[in-house]
């Protein structure tokens, strides 16, 4: 039994031997290290240095607190560009050398959208958050609606003014600091024609709405439902954000007149102070079958989708009142390639490839070309159809579309 007891009380002695004999290595080995904070867009870091304290388990720091104005430090990294923090703030950290780590924090950039009276917003507000040293980042403004009126897009006033807006909806944007926008409208869309009336229905899709006077049948609202949802599913890079407006026959002629030569106008703003604020309307009793009706709006889409192209092509950015004619892109109809292509065709009376109509203007052969092409390739149907499409207008057609399905990014295209 003593013999027993003996190596016992031998064992413990060893193992309390080890244990001081391991810390007081440690101790006498022990190597102090900083650690130096990079604020890397943080406003502050508590402690930005700190060195460790003497400890048995080697150098241990515990990470200090930050701030950052309209945001928060989330935490450090050894990577300045990283998003995630690697250490939370508060944690204990072993250290085997001096170095420095930096605050991975973000600031919260919101931007809230007043109701202003609107029959339909998307979203209250939207937010981004700019990371580290980066001070703005990217939101996409909501969609919203005000039924019977012409959308003029986001400004910072509530009224809309003479100026130009400089944001649209379903556009992404850069913004640096949070703010109120107020989505905007008008009345008019001439200087003397009054463009609200009663609206039976609004259909809503991809980026675009489509509302239907009240006193279409619901026949009328179902096929022209049918055909914005084959256009979307089809070809849903031909919708720009612009606005479709089916009307009976009364209101349309009283606006735009035509005595039934004219079936849809594609128009924008009030003014040429509203360049993107887009609208299409369409005489709702036009045509005996859906794909006559089918026509007259990829026509119509058309002409948005030439107009848009110049500015898409180096979205995002503000908007100013020399933008279209001096600043970024050129719609399609001013690229050189398809003013040749008019031209070219214009003189060509015995091949002349799209009707009569198409040869008005340039504006009008894009949009006849883009129809033409969509009806034929696309869909395909026979109506519509010219007698041969040449290649030339085929391929220049096809290049935009592949551009604008790229992104407005023409690598590959």
């Amino acid at each position: 039994m003593n013999k027993l007891l003996n190596y016992i009380i031998v064992f413990l002695s060893t193992i309390v031997l080890a244990i001081i004999g391991l810390i007081a290595y440690r101790l006498l080995t022990f190597e102090k290290h900083t650690i130096t904070f990079n604020l890397n867009g943080a406003s502050q870091i508590d402690s930005p240095k700190l060195t460790c304290e003497l400890s048995i388990y080697g150098c241990i720091i515990r990470l200090p607190n930050g701030t950052r104005e309209n945001g928060k430090v989330i935490g450090y990294s050894n990577n300045k560009d990283d998003l995630e923090a690697k250490y939370q703030v508060g944690d204990e950290v072993l250290i085997h050398k001096d170095e420095i780590l930096y605050a991975i924090s973000y600031k919260d950039i919101t931007i809230t959208i007043s109701q202003n009276d609107v029959d339909y917003l998307e979203k209250n507000s939207v937010n981004c958050l700019a990371y580290n040293e980066n001070t703005s980042c990217k939101i996409k403004l909501p969609n919203f609606n005000k039924q019977g009126y012409q959308l003029a897009g986001y400004s910072q006033n509530k009224e809309l003014t003479t100026t130009l807006n400089s944001y649209f909806q379903n556009e992404e944007y850069m913004f640096n600091d949070s703010m109120t926008l107020y989505p905007n409208y008008t009345s008019k869309r001439t200087e003397y024609r009054k463009m609200i009336y009663n609206t039976k229905d609004v259909y809503s899709i991809n980026n675009s709405f489509m509302e239907f006077e009240n006193t279409c049948s619901q026949n009328i609202v179902d096929t022209y439902k049918e055909i914005i949802d084959d256009i979307n599913k089809k070809a849903p890079y031909l919708f720009v954000g612009t606005k479709i407006n089916i009307l009976s026959s009364n209101t349309f002629l009283r606006m735009w007149g035509g005595g039934g030569n004219t079936l849809g106008v594609n128009y924008h703003g009030d003014t040429d102070n509203y360049p993107l604020s887009r609208s299409l309307d369409i005489l709702s009793s036009y045509g005996n079958d859906l794909m006559e009706k089918y026509y007259v709006v990829v026509h119509e889409m058309g002409h948005s989708f030439d107009f848009y192209y110049g500015y898409k092509m180096d979205m995002p950015k503000t908007i100013t009142s020399d933008y279209y004619p001096t600043g970024g892109s050129k719609p399609i109809s001013a690229q050189d390639d398809m003013k040749k292509l008019y031209i070219k065709y214009l003189y060509s009376y015995g091949q002349r490839p799209l009707r009569t109509y198409a040869y008005t203007s340039v504006q009008e052969f894009v949009a006849e070309a883009i129809a033409y092409y969509y009806l034929k390739y696309i869909v395909p149907t026979n109506q519509y159809q010219s007698s041969y499409y040449p290649d030339d207008l085929k391929v220049a057609i096809e290049k935009y579309f592949c551009i604008a399905k790229n992104n407005y990014n023409a690598n590959g295209c």
